[in-house]
């Protein structure tokens, strides 16, 4: 774990917050070079705290509407560094998911999502 935010008010649907644009997030170092950044949580939902180990499964927090960020949802993407405005994005792939998109759902493997999927966990 690098970094938490979570004093950022949740915004009104339809409106964005682009003073800050991650809102309420999560900050999780995998590697000295891989940074995934979760971001626009539910305002005093986060579970976690810095210097936390963070297992699979484990909640980090509410979907929320913070940031630059127009309906609720969880942004997610990986970079090559933990400081979010220098951060290189790097194609990330998910071991098992399900896919919908287009009203077609379907389970992926080693799936890289796309604009527009909605990714779901597998059943274990």
């Amino acid at each position: 774990m690098i970094e938490v935010i979570d004093g950022v008010r949740d915004n009104t649907p339809g409106s964005m917050n682009s003073y800050s644009a991650v809102g309420n997030c999560v900050l999780l170092q995998h590697r000295e070079d891989e940074v995934s950044v979760l971001a626009h949580f539910k305002q005093g939902s986060i579970k976690v705290k810095p210097g936390d180990k963070v297992k699979r499964g484990q909640i980090l927090g509410q979907c929320g509407n913070s940031g630059n960020s127009s309906e609720p949802h969880i942004h997610y993407h990986l970079q090559h560094s933990p400081v979010l405005q220098d951060g290189l994005g790097i194609r990330c792939a998910f071991g098992k998911v399900v896919v919908t998109k287009d009203s077609k759902t379907e389970t992926r493997a080693n799936y890289s999502p796309v604009k527009g999927d909605v990714i779901n966990s597998t059943p274990d």
